[in-house]
């Protein structure tokens, strides 16, 4: 059965074939993709305390992929230079937190909350062409690797897929336009 009918476990390896046809298919609708080479190090200490375990199917992406970014520039793969705290990017991998916690102000309660939540729930895809938005990476519990939607509210979030390998199949379909998740993420 090929790759992009079928669900993709974060466990499954991630084929260099399957990870260049996908962004083949994102370069034919117009996105910008600067290629790097060889492993990736993340290498900010606050980030690897906070996230010491990355899904390995990202990894691997990171590892070709210096950014990604949409013909609009509204829609943007975080990638090793905005968790290193080397990007030139306006935004910090991190921003829908920093935002969040700026609006908690001295709400303790929320500001927990929202800590928690980020400490869980690792971004690697960020939207701005209308609401805000994200797709991140479960870090813990038993949907490590897992892939969730965040809209306006974004500390709730719905399941979107099951792995890295599993968001660029349905990923692909939005693209392409077939049954749209989000349009926002185009």
């Amino acid at each position: 059965m090929p790759f992009w009918t079928r669900k993709v476990p974060p466990t499954a390896e991630l084929s260099d074939e399957t990870l260049e046809n996908y962004l083949a298919l994102l370069r034919s609708k117009g996105w910008t993709i600067a290629a790097t080479s060889g492993a990736v190090e993340l290498t900010d200490e606050g980030f690897r305390r906070r996230y010491p375990r990355v899904p390995e199917q990202y990894l691997k992406f990171l590892s070709r992929v210096a950014s990604c970014v949409n013909a609009d520039e509204t829609v943007w793969f975080l990638c090793a230079a905005e968790y290193n705290g080397t990007s030139d990017s306006e935004w910090a991998w991190n921003e829908f937190e920093k935002q969040d916690l700026e609006g908690a102000g001295d709400d303790q309660e929320w500001r927990t909350e929202t800590t928690s939540f980020w400490d869980n729930h690792l971004p690697f895809l960020y939207s701005v062409g209308g609401e805000y938005a994200h797709r991140s990476f479960r870090v813990s519990g038993p949907k490590f690797g897992s892939v969730v939607d965040g809209y306006e509210e974004l500390t709730a979030v719905s399941d979107f897929a099951e792995s890295f390998a599993d968001f660029m199949r349905l990923h692909s379909d939005e693209v392409n336009e077939k049954p749209k998740t989000l349009p926002d993420f185009v």
